[in-house]
């Protein structure tokens, strides 16, 4: 059972005198309105002895594309058939390949038969692929395609391997489709394949194993730590009540394992040794157009109080048919000491100067953020590690910088095994939950799902932040007064700046149109313009509109905060990184690693916090999550950093590595270097950078950094250039890098965003030294 306790004094030096102290001397319980505080018993339930085994699979269909040549077509620039000693195929060992050398270029194999998806629910394939891709099934109607799997990243190891691609209850119930055919996607590639099956899988297999631990299974938006309960395959689950216990659960049969029309529902039976039960019933949608979701519930143990009881868990169906559902956050709640909720809000894009307090003459108006700031501390000096999402966010939650963690782009994922604050919170008796607005953040690109017990994310397109934030409104109503760690990640000030209605054109003049042929043109080089902007004759209108997307996500976080159970809350506010108008050539992107693509907002608040205090201490970002686990009361957790409102080691270098490791920058004192370590020209940029060029740039004089002066000042040059190569060679191998997304869906949705060319391999070493005319220059 984890430990509740009044959050612990720490012996940390202060910044600000005992704002710590302030911060810790105290429990304050709840909000009016929520329940009295408590502690977790987190349960973790297993399979009831006398389980029946997982039923077999039944395979519908096994086709061999070499051995039905009638039955297939091939799409692809080059196809032959090569013998291969570990294809399957009895004794004729061999195999079609399919090439491409463009990721543009299709390579599929089609079955050109009608196709009845109401016999299996799983496709399966032996396919080896030689450069990065992946696989999807499609099914066609009418001569077009009208649904298709999630794409399946194949190891790039050219060993064939088993991909299994499965097919949803709404797929499912429908009649036959025309054809069907598999997809490779990917760069440059060459595929082997021989054999593909139709697969019926049983509900037990299709969901999580309990015997492998729980995963994270997505109903509707709302995805949660859950593993699976199946008919003849019970679950058990044991724990001591407490006075005033409470057993909560959610539930859940998500569309993959519902039949149309078919009743389901989980029984919950509680009891001690004595022989006393109690029991609880979960009904799911009976209706097959019903959407699927979670039911929260909460029982009484009062009958049990001071006993060991057992749970069991049971699915059952209406017609005694084979049936599952998925079964999460099993825990007793008990009442407890109070801890703070923390919350963590993560402003995707946004420019440390875009607050309100911080705007020149304050044209900006970022009220909810200007009031958090008068309750805790503004620090007007921060800089994130890194210029992009993912990178930024996995250094945000390790504490760690990119340069170690080893995700240096948005398709690279973090390893479960890599130690964050979220896991640090929910070793400590926290519920931890993460409501996000983009895509590739979410855990199947990012990897950061680990430790969390609730998930959002949306598909596909990024959501505003209105309907991110209504879903930790939704949660909040289950939350029971458990101790609360939430992550809200929001996205509005990203490219292409759209504001709703009601902020739109808010910082520009309704009437005046900024494409307007009689203005004047503009002396910009704008090829380098996203396409929404050609013609614009009015530089300040993208600005103005980018300052309103700020604002209206603003308005949206102060629904949350206006929340009673926020008001004793630990709030940190920061940015991952910021966003260029055309300094250095950048237009409306966040390429390059200079002030206006690493300086971002950071304001934290807690109970007992000096209101209004601005700091300008320089700091960066990945000392928040040290930072939030002191202000909780959680001192003792292991986690790298240095708390925030530290002054030891303030004055230090800070370092950044950009996205792709193009270049690399040191900031100390007033001086700002950026070192390229490769030549590259990226799409938002009319200007590139060669291999080694150094720029320097002295932020008192030229905060904007327009001016470089490496030629006017050579000794300051050398001296920050030098630094700066010693800490890129001090890189450490952490080896908490994941795989490698290439879904083409992902990464033509991250190249929307801005993101070109996303998946260009990071160079062996961060630094090369050679003898070109600017390291001559250097030495």
């Amino acid at each position: 059972m984890a430990a509740t306790h009044c959050p612990r004094r720490t012996a940390r030096p202060v910044l600000l005198g005992v704002l710590l102290s302030a911060a810790l001397g105290g429990c304050a319980g709840d909000a009016a309105g929520d329940r009295p505080p408590v502690s977790i018993q987190r349960l973790a339930p297993i399979l009831a002895p006398g389980a029946a085994p997982v039923p077999g699979e039944r395979v519908v269909a096994r086709w061999d594309v070499l051995a039905e040549p009638e039955s297939w077509q091939y799409e692809a620039p080059q196809s032959e058939t090569v013998p291969r000693a570990d294809a399957l195929g009895g004794d004729d060992r061999r195999v079609l390949r399919l090439s491409a050398e463009r990721s543009d270029q299709m390579v599929r194999v089609i079955r050109d038969e009608p196709v009845d998806t109401r016999e299996f629910n799983e496709v399966r394939l032996d396919v080896a692929f030689r450069g990065h891709g992946g696989v999807r099934v499609e099914f066609w109607r009418y001569g077009q395609v009208e649904w298709r799997t999630e794409n399946i990243v194949v190891p790039a190891d050219g060993r064939i391997h088993r991909i299994a691609l499965g097919i949803p209850f709404r797929v499912r119930d429908r009649d036959p489709f025309e054809r069907m055919s598999v997809r490779f996607d990917g760069n440059a590639r060459a595929v082997d394949v021989r054999q593909i099956e139709l697969i019926s899988r049983s509900p037990a297999s299709r969901a999580p194993d309990p015997a492998t631990g729980p995963r994270l299974v997505l109903v509707g938006d709302d995805a949660r730590l859950a593993m699976g309960v199946a008919t003849d395959r019970p679950l058990l689950a044991t724990g001591l009540v407490p006075t005033g216990g409470h057993l909560v659960f959610a539930a859940a049969q998500p569309h993959d394992l519902r039949r149309r029309l078919v009743g389901a529902s989980l029984r919950v039976t509680i009891g001690d040794e004595s022989g006393r039960t109690q029991q609880q019933r979960v009904h799911f949608e009976r209706d097959g157009e019903d959407a699927s979701r979670w039911h929260w519930s909460r029982v009484s143990l009062a009958d049990f109080v001071g006993r060991s009881v057992t749970l069991r868990f049971e699915m059952e169906t209406a017609d005694g048919q084979p049936g599952a559902c998925v079964l999460a956050e099993v825990a007793i709640l008990a009442p407890g000491e109070a801890r703070p909720m923390v919350l963590l809000v993560t402003t995707d894009t946004h420019r440390g100067d875009h607050i309100g307090l911080l705007s020149a003459d304050g044209w900006l108006k970022t009220p909810v953020l200007d009031a958090l700031a008068a309750r805790g501390v503004l620090f007007e000096d921060c800089f994130a590690p890194t210029n992009s999402t993912n990178p930024s966010h996995a250094a945000l939650m390790t504490g760690e910088h990119p340069r170690d963690v080893g995700v240096l782009n948005n398709v690279t994922s973090l390893l479960p095994s890599a130690p964050t604050i979220v896991q640090r919170f929910r070793e400590a008796g926290y519920a931890t939950w993460a409501a996000l607005s983009t895509a590739h953040i979410g855990p199947e690109t990012s990897g950061l799902g680990a430790g969390f017990e609730r998930m959002s994310w949306p598909p596909h397109t990024p959501r505003r932040s209105g309907q991110t934030i209504r879903i930790v409104e939704d949660w909040l109503t289950e939350r029971d007064g458990r101790p609360l760690f939430v992550w809200l990640h929001v996205f509005d000030a990203h490219w292409p700046y759209q504001p709703p209605e009601a902020f739109d054109r808010a910082y520009y003049p309704q009437a005046k149109d900024p494409f307007d042929p009689m203005l004047p043109g503009l002396d910009i080089q704008t090829a380098k313009w996203p396409a929404d902007l050609i013609g614009l004759r009015d530089i300040e209108y993208p600005k103005a509109q980018y300052g309103a997307e700020v604002s209206s996500e603003d308005a949206e976080l102060g629904r949350l905060l206006d929340d009673p159970r926020f008001a004793e809350a630990v709030i940190a506010v920061v940015g991952d990184h910021g966003e260029s108008f055309g300094e250095h050539g950048i237009w409306f992107n966040h390429d390059g690693l200079y002030p206006q693509t690493l300086h971002v907002p950071l304001i934290v608040s807690w109970p007992g916090a000096p209101g209004g205090s601005r700091e300008t201490v320089a700091v960066t970002h990945t000392d928040v999550g040290r930072t939030v686990l002191d202000l909780a009361g959680l001192g003792d957790a292991v986690f790298p950093g240095r708390n925030l409102l530290d002054r030891v080691g303030a004055d230090a270098p800070r370092f950044a590595l950009a996205m792709r490791a193009t270049s690399a920058s040191v900031t100390h004192g007033d001086l700002h270097l950026v070192l390229h370590l490769r030549a590259y020209a990226l799409p938002a940029m009319s200007r590139g950078a060669e291999q080694h060029q150094v720029e320097l740039y002295d932020l008192a004089t030229d905060p904007e950094a327009l001016l470089d002066v490496s030629a006017e000042r050579p000794q300051d040059m050398r001296r920050l250039r030098a630094r700066l190569i010693e800490w890129l060679g001090a890189a450490r191998a952490l080896g908490w890098a994941g795989r490698v997304t290439t879904d083409p869906t992902t990464v033509a949705e991250l190249a929307e965003l801005g993101y070109t060319n996303d998946t260009s391999p990071t160079p062996a070493s961060l630094w090369i030294e050679d003898d070109c005319d600017w390291c001559r220059r250097a030495r």
